[in-house]
Formats: C-alpha cells, sequence, structure tokens
C-alpha cells in the first residue's frame, strides 16, 4: 500500500470518530447546597448513586437538558439541566425546572424541545420497575409541556387508563409536531403502541400494529448480557423533516418502521413500510438534513441513513467501544451536530456496572450539517439562530378544560386545589 492510500484511510478513519464530549460522569451527581445535605440524601436512600442512568438528552440554546429515569428507587430528580462543579471538577446535574417539580414527576426518560421554546416532558408515572415487579409502584402516565423562556409547566395532561394502564405503562419516547401541536409517543408496554397526543383538538388515541411488537426470535448477548431476556417492543421513534412518517423500531428488533403522520391522526397503522435490517438500535433522530441516525448496541456505533437509499446503504459515523457503548438518545444542539447520550444500560439494568473506573455515562456531539427534523427539510446553510421562536409562545398549550377533557393548566388546577 502506498503512502498516499495510507493518508487517505487516516483521513477516513478520523473523520468517522469526529466527535467531542460535552458530559461524562461515572457516577451522576446532583447538585446539592453542600456535601453535608448530599451525604444525607444518601443516608436516608433518597439518593442512591448506584441506582441512577442517564437516559434521554436534548438541548436549547446552548443548554444541555438530561434525564435520570426513575428506573429503580434513589433517583432524587429525574429532569435536570447540566452544569459544571469548580469545587468538584466534575459534571452536575441540576433540577429542571425547579427542585419541587421532582416530586410533582414522577419518572422521565424522554423530552422534546418544540421550535417555539417548548419542552414537552413524558411522566411514564410507574417507577422502581427495574428493581423487580414487587417494587414497582403504580403512577398515572402523563405529558407535561413547559416553556423554556419562563421555565414554568405551561400545560399537563394525565392520560386516561385505557391509554396507558398506571401499573404496565412504560410510555418512552416522543417526537413533536409543534404546528398541529401532536406528539407522537412509543409506549413499550405489552405489545407496544404509537399514543398520538393531538394538543390542538383535545384528544389522544392508541395506535397498535404487529410490526410494533419485539422480535421474540432475536437473540444476541452483550458483554455478557443475555438481550433476549429483555422483550422490549416498540421503542425507538423519529419523524422525517416533511413531518409526513412517523419511523419506529422495537428495542427487541432487527427492522426499521414508518407510518404516514395522517394515518397516525386517524387512529390506525394501515400502510406501514418496511424499509428492511439493521442492527439492534435503542433511539432514532431525524435531522433537518433529511438523514436518519440510529445506533448500534452491538458495535457501539452510529450510523447515517439517507432514506432515498436502501437501508443497507447506511454509514457509519461514529464507532467507540468505551465511549458509544449503548448508544441511547439523541437530539441536536442547533450548530449542526448530533447529540449522543451513551449510557450502558445493559450493565446497568444488570447490575454489572463498574461504578469505580472509567465514565458510564457520555453526551458527545457529531457534526452531521443538520438541526432538528421540526425544523423541517433545510439547505446546507444552517439558520443563523435556530433558537428565535416562529411565533409568540402561549403561557399556556391549550386552556383549561372540563375534568372530561382531562387537559388543565398545572398552575389553574394548583391555585383551585
Amino acid at each position: 500500500m502506498n503512502f498516499r492510500c495510507v493518508v487517505l484511510l487516516a483521513l477516513l478513519a478520523a473523520a468517522a470518530c469526529a466527535y467531542e464530549t460535552v458530559y461524562e460522569a461515572t457516577r451522576v451527581k446532583f447538585k446539592y447546597s453542600s456535601p453535608a445535605a448530599e451525604a444525607k440524601a444518601i443516608a436516608s436512600g433518597k439518593f442512591i448513586p448506584e441506582n441512577c442512568a442517564p437516559a434521554g438528552v436534548k438541548s436549547w440554546n446552548d443548554t444541555l437538558y438530561v434525564t435520570v429515569p426513575r428506573w429503580k428507587k434513589g433517583v432524587p430528580s429525574t429532569l435536570n439541566k447540566v452544569g459544571w462543579s469548580e469545587a468538584l471538577g466534575e459534571y452536575i446535574l441540576v433540577p429542571f425546572p425547579s427542585a419541587a417539580f421532582q416530586s410533582q414527576v414522577k419518572y422521565v426518560q424522554s423530552m422534546e424541545i418544540d421550535t417555539r421554546g417548548r419542552m414537552w416532558v413524558l411522566d411514564t408515572g410507574r417507577t422502581n420497575f427495574f428493581d423487580g415487579e414487587d417494587a414497582s409502584v403504580p403512577g398515572t402516565p402523563g405529558l407535561y409541556i413547559i416553556n423554556l423562556y419562563t421555565e414554568h409547566v405551561a400545560a399537563y395532561l394525565p392520560f386516561p387508563d385505557h391509554i396507558a394502564d398506571p401499573k404496565t405503562s412504560f410510555i418512552n419516547d416522543l417526537v413533536v409536531d409543534d404546528k398541529l401541536d401532536v406528539a407522537y409517543i412509543s409506549d413499550a408496554s405489552g405489545d407496544g403502541a404509537i399514543i398520538v397526543v393531538n394538543m390542538m383538538l383535545k384528544n389522544i388515541t392508541r395506535v397498535t400494529h404487529p410490526t410494533m411488537k419485539f422480535n421474540d426470535g432475536l437473540k444476541y448477548t452483550l458483554d455478557g448480557v443475555d438481550m433476549s431476556k429483555y422483550s422490549i417492543p416498540i421503542d425507538g421513534i423519529t419523524m422525517d423533516a416533511t413531518q409526513k412518517l412517523v419511523y419506529y423500531n422495537a428495542l427487541r428488533g432487527n427492522h426499521l418502521y414508518s407510518v404516514p403522520t395522517q394515518e397516525l391522526l386517524d387512529g390506525h397503522a394501515t400502510t406501514v413500510t418496511d424499509h428492511g435490517e439493521k442492527p439492534p438500535s435503542d433511539g432514532l433522530a431525524f435531522s433537518s438534513n433529511g438523514n436518519l441516525y440510529f445506533g448500534s448496541l452491538v458495535d457501539n456505533s452510529i450510523y447515517e441513513w439517507n432514506p432515498q437509499t436502501p437501508l443497507s446503504t447506511a454509514r457509519e459515523i461514529a464507532k467507540s467501544f468505551d465511549q458509544l457503548s449503548w448508544p441511547d438518545t439523541f437530539g441536536f444542539d442547533g450548530h449542526g451536530n448530533l447529540l449522543v447520550l451513551s449510557n450502558r444500560l445493559h450493565l446497568f439494568v444488570d447490575g454489572k456496572m463498574d461504578f469505580t473506573g472509567e465514565a458510564n455515562f457520555r453526551v458527545v456531539k457529531i457534526p452531521v450539517h443538520g438541526i432538528s427534523y421540526q425544523y423541517g427539510p433545510q439547505p446546507p446553510n444552517l439558520p443563523a439562530d435556530v433558537f428565535a421562536p416562529k411565533v409568540e409562545i402561549a403561557t399556556t398549550v391549550s386552556a383549561p378544560a372540563p375534568a372530561t377533557d382531562s387537559f388543565y393548566d398545572v398552575a389553574a388546577a394548583a391555585a383551585a386545589a
């Protein structure tokens, strides 16, 4: 092999790994008023560091937001901003929008931020189910919407039992069409479903399809963990930049599917497309550049796919055994970078995570020359400022409604209580 070829291969390898770490931790650290306050929380069991693992990530106006699901007991704050402690010399998680909110919300795994500066926050409701079924605490699933300009809760929607059962709920991830004020939510309980929340029309529907089930025949191991025991159906969900198709995959599955958003709005999934095989993956993300991003759980890598081509042509854009172990969720920083949160979730759930060595949890950013799908198809040159709201933000998403509608303003409800 001549020198020119060696240099070319080296440049290509470097390009495939061009990412930067923006958060990392061996153990999750939360903001406390003092070391004594943290020690008291640990002693009381309110904070059990080994039970805390970040999962969801999003960015807005150069602020990074991270969720810590209450999969196990001892999670003091489930929705957070990422900060830096000069005293500790490490990243800390700051409760968002407040410490008080953490006792109101039960369990946040995923959130989405729309173009109008609103964070749509999924509350799974049920907690502690990774501690065992006997330890699982039922809770009402719901959807909060937080105004990021004021950091106040603007609206709340509890889900009725026939949409998401408080005893079995596992509402997992979501995408948002903020032109219609519609959220499409993956429900990873049972055989799986997509829950459609239409805030404008004030209704919720649950849509099922056989492709949302897990693949019982898919068997593999990760770092000695038998993944066949985690029979999770639909998990990852995203929407293309035209907002005409929702894409999804099962966690225990190796196919990627899509369904027209109009069918979901109409309460059914009839025209489902199987795009073919891919590695088992968790989260999905579409960019304004028209590409879909997914991770590979089996080889710790990130792939980019142009839907105008076969899925088999997806290209690997980043790979690292240590830094991309279990690429869980995605986001965009508004500056052309894809955000990836990795958390070695298989080791965490199986009780095999090492909290004494290198970082277990990371958020990295990868240049992809795109922003969130919500901004619609974009030209190669990014907007100067994607954070400027397109319309005046309202203090609530929907006006207070009768109890039968299940829509109400949190602040109004609290004042009336």
